[in-house]
């Protein structure tokens, strides 16, 4: 993804036209450094340890965390090499968007594969009274285990703050209806 975000930053700063050959060589020696860099970023703040099927919000504020001090830096390695020649500021800004996106959107598209397949499943249909914590915890549980034939449909609850609330898709409705 390093790479791709990297150049992709480049393409976007130059209106996704070709970008001329002298920065184009720019890119190209930079991206060693870069790719050196954010990986021990990515490393230090345990990027590679994570189940992207579980991926969640503590996951993308990492991401976003690994990748702003990967790109800072860079930059300052890049400018203490070879003062940035050839390579436009607005890169980094660009990349460091880019990186976040396609880290962030990949582990959330597996955590969607995964969370569809899991989600269909066709069995008796069934009511959860409670729509607080111990609810959800519990038609968390029915739609992934793989052993219950069990459909929740729905939430009922006294509470009225939670009428027409959704909970994994599920509503919840009024006990006193």
């Amino acid at each position: 993804m390093i790479p791709v975000a990297w150049l992709g930053a480049y393409w976007l700063r130059f209106n996704l036209e070709p970008f001329p050959g002298v920065y184009f060589s720019a890119a190209l020696e930079a991206l060693l450094v870069v790719v050196v860099i954010q990986a021990l970023a990515f490393r230090i703040f345990g990027l590679y340890r994570g189940v992207w099927r579980f991926a969640s919000l503590p996951d993308l504020i990492r991401i976003g965390k690994a990748v702003l001090i990967g790109t800072a830096f860079s930059a300052v390695t890049l400018f203490l090499i070879a003062r940035m020649e050839g390579i436009p500021r607005s890169v980094f800004p660009l990349y460091t968007l880019l990186l976040v996106w396609l880290l962030g959107s990949s582990r959330l598209f597996v955590r969607w594969l995964k969370e569809r397949r899991t989600y269909r499943i066709t069995g008796k249909r069934v009511l959860v009274v409670g729509a607080g914590r111990a609810g959800e915890m519990l038609v968390r549980d029915l739609l992934r285990s793989r052993d219950e034939w069990y459909e929740p449909v729905g939430f009922v609850d006294d509470a009225r703050k939670k009428q027409g609330r959704e909970i994994h898709g599920e509503g919840a409705s009024d006990l006193n209806q």
